[in-house]
């Protein structure tokens, strides 16, 4: 799907570049280039994955420390372990920094990970 932006970015990008060739020169040609950066850019951006975090629960004593930091209510704790509901967590970190235990570990750990279904 992002290829096929990016196809349609560039398709555009060569119209328009004729289209003010043909009318105005090089000059405009010039200021198209500088505009087409950013769209690219702007397609990039949207590529990027947030972070993903999980929960080690042999590691995890349920404090709740991780959910008092989490501005995005995606922590809560449950039979003395916290889970983290993946949807809404932001992949900001807040959590990670705020334990003291490193039990909240970046990325899908198979072993001893406690991940909330949803």
């Amino acid at each position: 799907m992002i290829d096929d932006a990016k196809q349609r970015v560039e398709n555009q990008r060569i119209e328009r570049r004729e289209f003010l060739k043909k009318s105005f020169g090089l000059l405009a040609v010039v200021g198209m280039a500088f505009i087409n950066l950013k769209c690219v850019d702007s397609i990039n951006d949207k590529k990027e994955k947030k972070k993903a975090f999980n929960i080690d629960i042999n590691k995890c004593n349920g404090c709740g420390k991780c959910t008092r930091k989490c501005n995005h209510k995606a922590l809560s704790v449950k039979n003395e372990k916290a889970e983290i509901n993946q949807k809404l967590c932001s992949g900001c970190g807040d959590c990670v920094k705020a334990c003291g235990r490193r039990a909240i570990l970046e990325g899908k750990h198979p072993q001893s990970i406690n991940e909330y279904p949803g």
